[in-house]
């Protein structure tokens, strides 16, 4: 794709998320948006905004189990300020697509395609969880609503359950998916960009995808707490069946706007309207959830984005290349040896 082509596709998506938020505004009314805002309850914000380190922790730890097979030296302090930088160049460029540089150019490695493999290695294994957490709540959702297409929402689910099979044979047996890439790719490059997967334990496996369900938990419980915030009387039923499938309708809906702008609003204020939670308290609610999670983050990773290191020359060699042993000089044979001298 040429950098025109980029150029338009990232606008577009830029113009199609705005577009999308102007009209849930004025399908919502600004009025009562602002009301609703103006009603919230700052407790359950801040109660929100303290599990924010733990989220990002939580997205470092997943992604340093898999790094680690790549470059066993990198820290865990070190992966913390990757995740932050990925955040910032994830936030300014279309799909997300800058968290992959974001990450790999913060690390001392040769090969950054090698570490953009890794992130993307994390990345379906929250894919895994986001769309498998929500095959049960959409269950109930079919089953306690009365919908006009039910059959559509089965066929959702069908999908939902296939996508989440063929994503947990691809985290749990990554040998099969080098065994395929390997038959297919006829790139040298592409293969050994991949061979670290063969080295992925299957405790390590289980570790990364429960991290990830982990990190899942808390980013659920930080939108139900700011759905709290907006509409207090909010079960924990009803909020949480709502939230799961709003994350599941992003990870399967495909990235069409920015940041999925506009995207996760209209879930938000669809499945918790029709769960019975008014369109307001939705919207804001999501609306917070992007300014707390995303953009906030992202701000935060600017002085971090600022340590990169995009010139190839200063680039550290592999980390996990064993060090070269130093040249020693050999020692004196006794035939090299000269006797001193004896004094008379």
């Amino acid at each position: 794709m040429s950098t025109r082509s980029k150029l338009f596709t990232f606008i577009f998506k830029i113009v199609l998320g705005v577009a999308l938020l102007v009209y849930l505004v004025l399908e919502v009314e600004p009025a009562e948006i602002l009301a609703t805002a103006a009603r919230a309850e700052l407790g359950w914000i801040f109660a929100a905004l303290l599990l924010l380190p733990i989220n990002v922790a939580l997205d470092a730890t997943a992604w340093w189990l898999v790094i680690k097979r790549v470059a066993p030296r990198t820290r865990w302090r070190q992966s913390i300020g990757a995740t932050l930088s990925g955040y910032t160049l994830g936030f300014l460029t279309p799909g997300q697509f800058g968290e992959y540089p974001g990450r790999a150019f913060y690390v001392p490695h040769a090969d950054k395609w090698e570490i953009s493999v890794t992130v993307l290695t994390a990345r379906l294994a929250d894919m895994t969880v986001g769309i498998g957490a929500g095959l049960l709540p959409l269950v109930f959702f079919i089953n306690e609503t009365q919908t006009a297409t039910p059959n559509l929402w089965w066929w959702l689910f069908a999908y939902g359950a296939w996508v989440t099979f063929l994503l947990v044979c691809v985290c749990l047996v990554p040998g099969l998916v080098h065994r395929v890439v390997h038959r297919f790719a006829q790139s040298h490059k592409i293969r050994s960009r991949i061979r670290f997967l063969k080295r992925l334990s299957l405790r390590r496996r289980m570790m990364v995808l429960g991290v990830a369900a982990v990190r899942y938990a808390v980013y659920s419980t930080q939108f139900f707490l700011l759905l709290k915030a907006f509409a207090p009387e909010t079960s924990w039923t009803i909020g949480m069946t709502g939230i799961a499938l709003v994350f599941m309708g992003n990870f399967i809906i495909p990235p069409v706007t920015i940041m999925d702008l506009g995207i996760r609003e209209g879930l938000a204020v669809f499945f918790l309207g029709v769960l019975g939670v008014a369109a307001a308290p939705a919207f804001d609610a999501s609306v917070f959830l992007f300014l707390v999670n995303l953009l906030l983050p992202a701000l935060v990773g600017i002085p971090f984005a600022f340590r990169l290191r995009f010139d190839r020359r200063k680039q550290a060699q592999p980390l996990d290349a064993p060090l070269r042993a130093q040249p020693v000089a050999p020692e004196p044979t006794p035939a090299a040896i000269v006797p001193e001298p004896v004094e008379p």
